[in-house]
């Protein structure tokens, strides 16, 4: 060998079981989230945007103390509907 030329290493890859990839899994929503102080419980998730947010008025239609909020679903696909009261 010329002087100064490393040797080529053997890789790694090649002896023994192949490494597998590990899953990346998005964690899901929060069970509870805090907003402008006030706590808010999961209702239900992978909903529409139209769906949760017509289900989230009715909530607030009830009367007072109650509150709804629509969040896109971390975990998943569609939105979430966060309810208190």
């Amino acid at each position: 060998m010329a002087v100064g030329k490393r040797r080529k290493a053997t890789s790694a890859s090649k002896k023994g079981a192949k490494k597998r990839k590990a899953k990346v899994v998005k964690a899901a929503s929060p069970a509870t989230i805090a907003l402008f102080g006030r706590r808010y419980k999961k209702s239900m998730c992978s909903l529409t945007k139209a769906d949760a947010t017509s289900k989230a008025n009715a909530h607030r239609a009830k009367g007072a103390g109650k509150g709804a909020v629509v969040k896109k679903n971390a975990g998943g696909t569609g939105y979430c509907l966060y309810k208190r009261g």
